[in-house]
């Protein structure tokens, strides 16, 4: 999961608890408030019209220092009055949801639960004879607070949305020179442009550090390949011109010599200039290569390429007694490639199937095609590899077992050849296995 995505997700999840968190307390407060508001207010009306009230025996119920034509109002302010007289109902209705079988509690307040509403009920007495009941539905005050958490319920979600809305827009805008970093990043990997830098704004914060820190490790890193490149080069350089003037002395010297017992040794001298002149051969065509750039694509044949560079390597083959098979279903096949990296991709597959492959063995060359692509497989029943050095193949100077491996080499062949192959927009891929063989698959595009 990216991390973009795990902070929305935190973000997220965190309004969401905060709000169910925010309703909790909202609920218990709010009930629990509702249910003392209530009971205040019946204790409280109910105590005071109950001082003010007079009752006459006729039924007339009126209030105190007032007309007495003005009548006693049994609702008032959502609470219901009836006026109970030695326990017996003297003037006003009870609820009809209520049934009247409840005695009469001065100062306490009761509570009835019925299927349409929960009432509070509180008896004050006016004298010695009558007693005002109080009735008061806490529905009306529970409906309110059920609208309100209904539209707390309702707008919760959409806040949410919002806030995450705005919150990726944050994030996006945050990560972008994240993702910049990373396109940089990827394209140096892969293209090996290795002076390219990393563009952005310089806002004083914690990426804009990063980004200027890689790109002064950039720097280093291309500071310390020119000086690698620039050592190789001129190294390579150097000792091809006095190996050069060394062989011709050699030569001159084999020549004048009259002693016929030292031709050996001019010979195994001679030899093993011949190993150091490839050595470093091999060094100059291996930084060639890492910066090498393919100037122009042509059409070739590659069924007619691949039959010519078998047929230049079946006098080597057949020294050991390798047959060399070459598998394809097509007469010809024309792509458009860089035919000098071509042949020197698969010169160097089969001179390794033909090195590494033991007396008397067998190396297969298969070619077809794919919808856009051309695949070329180099089979042999050699000497194989491990997983390790498989992981390791394509490392410039890596040899898989230093004490086997013959003196001529540096352990670069592949590496050049991987090099060759990606500048042809190619893949290549090793299948090994110890003691039984290597396959080496390479995929090349048609058209380019």
């Amino acid at each position: 999961m990216k991390i973009k995505t795990k902070i929305l997700v935190w973000y997220g999840l965190s309004f969401l608890i905060l709000i169910a968190v925010y309703m909790l307390i909202t609920l218990f407060t709010a009930s629990t408030f509702i249910q003392r508001n209530t009971t205040t207010t019946i204790k409280h009306e109910t105590e005071e019209i109950a001082q003010e009230l007079t009752i006459e025996d006729d039924g007339r119920v009126y209030y105190k220092d007032d007309d007495e034509d003005e009548t006693f109002r049994y609702l008032y302010d959502n609470i219901i009055y009836v006026i109970y007289k030695d326990d017996v109902i003297f003037s006003g209705e009870i609820p009809g949801s209520i049934q009247n079988d409840l005695a009469l509690q001065a100062y306490e307040v009761q509570t009835y639960e019925s299927n349409q509403s929960t009432w509070l009920i509180y008896d004050v007495p006016v004298d010695q004879t009558y007693t005002l009941r109080a009735f008061y539905s806490t529905s009306e005050s529970s409906n309110i607070f059920n609208q309100v958490l209904l539209w707390m319920l309702i707008f919760s979600p959409i806040f949410v949305l919002v806030s995450l809305s705005g919150g990726y827009v944050i994030i996006k805008q945050a990560f972008k020179p994240i993702h910049t970093m990373t396109k940089t990043a990827l394209e140096i990997t892969h293209e090996q442009h290795y002076d390219t830098r990393i563009s952005f704004k310089d806002t004083k914060d914690e990426v804009t550090l990063l980004a200027s820190t890689i790109n002064q490790m950039l720097d280093s890193i291309e500071k310390a390949i020119e000086r690698e490149q620039s050592f190789t080069t001129n190294v390579s350089h150097d000792l091809r011109t006095p190996l050069s003037v060394l062989r011709a002395q050699i030569e001159y010297l084999k020549s004048k010599n009259n002693d016929h017992a030292l031709y050996k040794d001019f010979d195994d001298i001679l030899k093993q200039l011949s190993v150091l002149e490839n050595l470093v051969s091999q060094l100059l065509e291996w930084v060639r290569t890492k910066h090498i750039q393919v100037v122009s694509f042509e059409d070739m044949d590659a069924v007619l390429v691949l039959q010519t560079l078998i047929e230049s390597f079946e006098p080597q083959a057949s020294q050991k007694h390798i047959q060399i098979d070459y598998v394809h279903a097509l007469d010809s096949l024309t792509i458009q490639t860089e035919v000098a990296s071509f042949v020197r991709i698969f010169t160097n597959l089969i001179s390794n199937a033909v090195k590494y492959t033991e007396p008397n063995g067998h190396i297969v060359l298969t070619m077809k095609q794919g919808k856009q692509s051309l695949i070329v497989e180099v089979k042999d029943n050699g000497i194989g590899m491990s997983q390790a050095s498989i992981d390791k193949a394509f490392d410039p100077f890596f040899r898989a077992d230093p004490s086997r491996e013959q003196q001529d080499s540096l352990g670069i062949g592949l590496s050049i050849t991987k090099n060759l192959v990606e500048r042809l927009n190619g893949t290549i891929i090793i299948k090994s296995q110890l003691k039984h063989g290597t396959t080496v698959t390479v995929t090349l595009p048609i058209s380019q």
